[in-house]
């Protein structure tokens, strides 16, 4: 009785330290939110409905901001004239509305666990279980969206782009 006391405990402990690097404690978040957080980062990217792509997901401690990075999948003239005139209530409710179509994902899942070969069912899940969590404190959510080609947004539509004749020319700073 005591070696197969024995074993088990040998085999769970193997099992743990086996299972460590795939689900490793964190050592730097200091709330469930980011621990959350942490744990979405792994699904990252993945994609989401429309062809839109859930680029990363960040926690900003100076703020307490969680932040969505999600890159639509194409972007128009009709777009750019649409943006250019929305008002700061325009840009709340698409945050709502992108919000609101995790919530209902998640929603389902809960409500039919299938997965039907959708990949994005754990960012669903994920994300669900997050605005949860988030919704019983005071952090906040923002969604930054970010146009197909990777448009920097410190500098508008200006890209930080060398040619490979400029990637030459750049010198080791001294």
């Amino acid at each position: 009785m005591r070696q197969i006391l024995l074993s088990l405990v040998m085999l769970f402990s193997i099992t743990t330290s086996l299972a460590k690097p795939l689900f490793p404690d964190s050592d730097t978040a200091k709330s469930e939110v980011e621990l959350g957080v942490e744990g979405i980062q792994r699904l990252c990217p993945t994609g989401m409905w429309d062809h839109w792509t859930f680029r990363n997901i960040l926690f900003d401690r100076d703020s307490n901001t969680v932040v969505l990075v999600v890159q639509l999948n194409s972007w128009s003239q009709r777009n750019e004239a649409n943006v250019k005139d929305a008002t700061e209530t325009d840009q709340l409710q698409h945050a709502k509305w992108i919000v609101s179509n995790f919530k209902a994902a998640y929603e389902d899942l809960i409500k039919n666990p299938s997965i039907d070969c959708d990949g994005d069912f754990m960012l669903y899940l994920s994300l669900g279980a997050l605005f949860k969590q988030i919704e019983k404190t005071d952090v906040k959510l923002r969604i930054m969206l970010l146009k197909p080609d990777y448009s920097n947004q410190v500098f508008g539509d200006l890209p930080l782009a060398l040619s490979p004749e400029q990637l030459k020319e750049v010198k080791l700073k001294k």
